[in-house]
């Protein structure tokens, strides 16, 4: 009697605990419970790419991300919603080593939800193991279907990969890593990819490399030679995006054209300066690019100002987007060479100058680009010609700053501005110009970002003085969006200035 009496009891909280969950599954989520079913689909589908794209999530980490089992496990209504979206399913994240391998198994039931659907796959397999092996062979079986591809893997497994690999109907990204750190460079061919767009090449000879380049509109390479580079250029034709990471000298690979080629359809050139600046010149010196509108350069030492005002002229481009980026010493982002440069390049609107945020070395220059964008807003007895004069955005990085030289780019400092010296001569006969900051026809720069880093991160970024806080302040009410933020904590230092100031 007593045990029937505890089994009846324990099927009675059994059938509670259900009804409870089923209570909690409808309320509580009512922003999905509240809208249609494919609006929901819809939400779970941006989460899944933002959150379980191939870069954003550590490839070696064992514990891939489950993408849709972890929506689906939530609630019933979640379920069925999941269940039924067959875009959700169409990623596959797989990590092998001599150890452990993503189950497959799972993979498989997880793709029988995806119907046709192209598929994202991201892959990182570390050795040529007999465990990478069942994953090639299982990639291969989808190759039909593959849209996007992300691989780094050991380099003897590229070619068993792609070979026999006859049609990629749907591929349309390709991003490739050699993991091997010695001098390993595989091999591969890869046919009919009619919609190849986005290619990205890591530890390749492309020589090594057999992909049609026809359809490609954007590619990153690491440490090409400059005849591969040249190379690329002929044999992708609407190419509209190059991004160079380092370059070396010439190999003799492929034969350098004996009048530079001319890609008529590349907007945007990212170049990493190579370890020899002297293989600057033969790069430039062989390619016109002459609908070239944003530049991207990363300095290993100086800006090589002459060779880029040289190169620039003879592209006869109009350069709208400049970023110098992860600059090693804050003086060269200071200086009279980087003045020079910007001089000739008077069709900027977007301006980026950005000092690399840990190992850069702090300057005690004078900030002559500053002191430049202020002899823009004031009348001098002789002008200079314009400098900067389209200039709308303006992205700034830096350790040491300003404040004063930065307030009058807005409101000049009448005393401030006489005392300074500009090209060299004194400025000794100048007003305030009477040019209202609001006119974005004659004033057009509108936005500016500047992230200050710290010299001591415990004590984060000082607070900006008390003299020049005003001036500031009027800028944003003139409409003028200033973004002014401490680069390690990302809190507003405009705010938090105001906020002191006031309490003291």
């Amino acid at each position: 009697m007593e045990i029937s009496l505890m089994e009846r009891q324990l099927a009675n909280l059994l059938q509670k605990r259900v009804s409870l969950k089923t209570t909690i599954n409808h309320r509580h989520d009512r922003l999905i419970h509240g809208v249609p079913p494919e609006i929901a689909s819809l939400i779970f589908a941006f989460y899944l790419d933002r959150i379980l794209s191939p870069g954003n999530f550590a490839l070696d980490s064992r514990k891939a991300p489950l993408g849709p089992l972890l929506l689906s496990r939530v609630c019933k209504k979640w379920e069925q919603i999941v269940h039924s979206t067959p875009q959700l399913w169409a990623s596959v994240h797989i990590y092998s080593d001599c150890s452990y391998t993503t189950p497959l198994d799972k993979i498989r039931q997880m793709l029988r939800r995806s119907g046709e659907l192209p598929l994202v796959i991201s892959l990182n397999c570390k050795y040529s193991s007999w465990s990478g092996t069942q994953v090639i062979d299982f990639l291969k079986e989808l190759a039909p279907r593959w849209g996007v591809l992300q691989l780094t893997m050991d380099p003897t497994l590229y070619s068993p990969l792609f070979n026999n690999i006859t049609d990629c109907p749907h591929l349309e990204k390709l991003h490739i890593h050699n993991q091997s750190n010695q001098d390993q460079y595989p091999s591969f061919r890869l046919c009919n990819t009619p919609r190849l767009r986005d290619v990205q090449l890591t530890g390749f000879y492309f020589t090594n490399v057999g992909i049609q380049c026809h359809s490609i509109t954007r590619i990153k390479v690491n440490y090409f030679s400059v005849d591969e580079i040249i190379e690329v250029l002929r044999q992708a034709p609407i190419l509209s995006q190059f991004e160079i990471q380092s370059f070396g000298k010439v190999e003799n690979l492929f034969p350098l054209p004996t009048t530079p080629i001319v890609h008529r359809r590349i907007k945007n050139l990212l170049l990493t300066a190579p370890l020899e600046d002297w293989n600057v010149h033969p790069l430039f010196d062989h390619i016109s690019l002459p609908h070239l509108e944003a530049f991207t350069y990363s300095p290993r030492a100086k800006i090589p100002t002459a060779q880029l005002i040289s190169a620039f002229n003879r592209f006869q481009c109009h350069i709208t987007e400049l970023t110098i980026t992860d600059v090693k010493d804050e003086g060269f982002l200071m200086d009279h060479n980087l003045i020079e440069l910007l001089s000739n390049l008077s069709t900027i609107t977007r301006l980026s100058l950005l000092v690399e945020d840990r190992y850069s070395c702090k300057s005690k220059s004078a900030d002559h680009l500053l002191r430049c964008l202020t002899r823009s807003r004031v009348e001098l007895e002789n002008p200079h010609a314009p400098f900067l004069p389209l200039l709308k955005v303006l992205k700034l990085r830096r350790r040491t700053f300003s404040w004063g030289d930065f307030a009058n780019i807005f409101y000049p400092d009448e005393s401030e501005i006489r005392a300074q010296v500009l090209d060299g001569n004194s400025v000794s006969n100048l007003a305030p110009m009477a040019l209202d900051i609001q006119d974005s026809r004659r004033w057009p720069l509108r936005e500016v970002h500047v992230d200050i880093i710290p010299e001591n991160p415990r004590n984060g970024v000082p607070c900006i003085d008390k003299e020049v806080l005003p001036r500031l302040v009027q800028a944003t009410e003139a409409g003028i969006v200033l973004a002014l933020r401490d680069h390690n904590t990302g809190n507003d230092l405009l705010q938090e200035s105001i906020r002191y100031h006031a309490s003291c």
